[in-house]
């Protein structure tokens, strides 16, 4: 192997859809959801790991939320496990996708378990439907969640610049009718995070999402628009959409690696 890949993000990351086909029933579909083998095989994350011979680790989870994910972050590249990975490479990559940041979490001390709250979700436990309801009419505001995200992102920038780390960040403007989003998020020279609000849109088409890359060492932005790669069961990327990920996503994982 050539290096580490680390992937960070939501059920897009993690590959959830890019399995079907048109034979396939709504019941085989959710069925196959359940088995992470079967989830992976076609997502992009793979196909990058396995066509640059970069061992791959996984965070990316359905429904995530950018906070949930910068947690994940603090405990994995705080841990034994990733010292013993920097001791094993050279290399190592981080991808990281954000998603809506009508995303979040908290912290459920009854249950004593992170709980996610997604716009416009249905949440199962009575108990989160107020809760829910009141976070997102009375206490969000998208430009404060979108600063803090900017903050977030250069603290990041700076501690992956200390260990020797690339990364890369991306955002996937999807499927849900989220009522903000940003799709010209990229970076100055210096690593600082600009034009954060320069185009907050809504989107509400199932067939077409913009896709933007930037590296966190200069500012560059690439920007695609995909249609009818999106499955009928649920609002994720046939095997197609995840091929045209990649191919967007490739030339930049090549030029962080040694021999690019």
């Amino acid at each position: 192997m050539d290096g580490l890949l680390v992937t960070l993000g939501c059920s897009w990351v993690k590959g959830i859809g890019s399995y079907y086909d048109e034979k396939m029933t709504l019941d085989e579909y959710r069925e196959h959801q359940k088995d992470e083998e079967y989830v992976k095989q076609y997502a992009f994350r793979t196909l990058l790991a396995e066509r640059n011979n970069l061992e791959a680790v996984n965070f990316g989870v359905g429904g995530s939320s950018n906070k949930k994910q910068f947690r994940k972050a603090t405990e994995f590249f705080s841990s034994p496990e990733f010292e013993e990975y920097q001791n094993k490479y050279s290399t190592i990559i981080v991808l990281w996708g954000l998603t809506s940041t009508a995303r979040t979490e908290n912290y459920d001390t009854k249950h004593e378990d992170w709980v996610n709250f997604l716009y416009g979700s249905d949440p199962k436990d009575p108990d989160y439907i107020e809760f829910n309801d009141l976070m997102l009419k009375r206490f969000y505001d998208n430009q404060a969640e979108i600063n803090a995200l900017a903050d977030q992102m250069k603290h990041w920038n700076e501690f992956f610049k200390c260990k020797g780390v690339k990364n890369l960040w991306f955002d996937i403007l999807n499927h849900h009718d989220y009522p903000y989003e940003f799709d010209n998020l990229c970076m100055d020279d210096d690593g600082s995070p600009r034009d954060l609000l320069s185009r907050i849109t809504t989107h509400k088409t199932r067939d077409r999402f913009h896709f933007s890359v930037w590296k966190s060492d200069c500012a560059r932005t690439e920007k695609g628009v995909f249609t009818k790669t999106l499955n009928p069961y649920s609002n994720h990327p046939t095997k197609k959409g995840h091929e045209k990920i990649f191919n967007l996503l490739d030339p930049y994982v090549k030029e962080l690696l040694p021999h690019s």
